[in-house]
Parts: structure tokens; C-alpha cells; sequence
């Protein structure tokens, strides 16, 4: 049940996000605004990380080089390149056609795990992306 409520809660701060971007964007171009976003955010998880941390909440974990390249590439590309991307869109576009339209990761996630990670293709995954995009379709008409 949990990672249902998580999930939904995702979509939830995921759904209402777009509006706040749309709002901020009016006077910032996407640069500026990536830029006090992360700021902001990095500043909210130190402060969170630091609790927890104190806490306890945190066990004890190790470092590998191998984790860290990942977890780098994975910010360069959702973070920064992914969010650059979305925020120069919201700014010229209107939110309920790039909100759906950036909503397609999934199709793009699948395909990357195919590639990269070896997972297994099934009916559901291919149902699963084929809905998605004719979602996508049918909101922009």
C-alpha cells in the first residue's frame, strides 16, 4: 500500500508543480529559474539530510565511485537537461500540452530499459506504451 500512496502522492506534487513553473516562468527565463529551483531544493534536502542524519534515520552507507558517476549522470540529465527542457517549454507553451507531452518518459524509460538494462519486453509493457501515447493524442485534440 505504501508505494501505491508514494506514488500518488507523486502525481499529486507532480500534477500541481507545472502550475507553480507556469507562474514563475512569466518574468524568468528557464536558465534563471532552473537555477533558484535547485538552489532552493538543494538547500530544503541539506536541511532534511542533516536532520535525518541526527536522527538516525540514515544508516550507514559507503561511497563507490561507480554509484556516485550514476547518480551524476542521472541529475545532468533529469535535473538539469530534462528540467531545462520542460522549463523552456512551459514558458512558451501552454502547461496542459507540455505537462502530457513530457509525460511520454515512461515510453522512453521502457525503451532505454530494453536497450541498457536488459529487461524483458511483455504484452502489458507494450499495451502499457501504446496507451500512454494515444493518451498523449486524445488530450491534444
Amino acid at each position: 500500500m505504501k508505494p501505491f500512496i508514494f506514488a500518488l502522492l507523486t502525481a499529486l506534487f507532480w500534477g500541481i508543480a507545472p502550475i507553480f513553473g507556469k507562474m514563475g516562468l512569466y518574468k524568468l527565463p528557464p536558465l534563471v529559474a532552473l537555477f533558484v529551483r535547485t538552489l532552493a531544493i538543494s538547500v530544503v534536502v541539506g536541511i532534511c539530510l542533516i536532520f535525518s542524519y541526527s536522527k538516525g534515520y540514515i544508516p550507514a552507507f559507503t561511497l563507490d565511485k561507480r554509484s556516485l558517476i550514476f547518480i551524476v549522470l542521472e541529475g545532468i540529465f533529469a535535473s538539469f537537461l530534462g528540467h531545462f527542457a520542460y522549463y523552456y517549454a512551459l514558458k512558451e507553451g501552454n502547461a496542459s500540452f507540455v505537462v502530457p507531452l513530457s509525460a511520454t518518459y515512461p515510453v522512453f524509460a521502457l525503451i532505454f530499459g530494453l536497450l541498457f538494462l536488459k529487461e524483458s519486453l511483455s504484452f502489458n509493457k507494450v499495451v502499457g506504451a501504446i496507451i500512454i501515447l494515444i493518451g498523449i493524442i486524445v488530450m491534444k485534440l
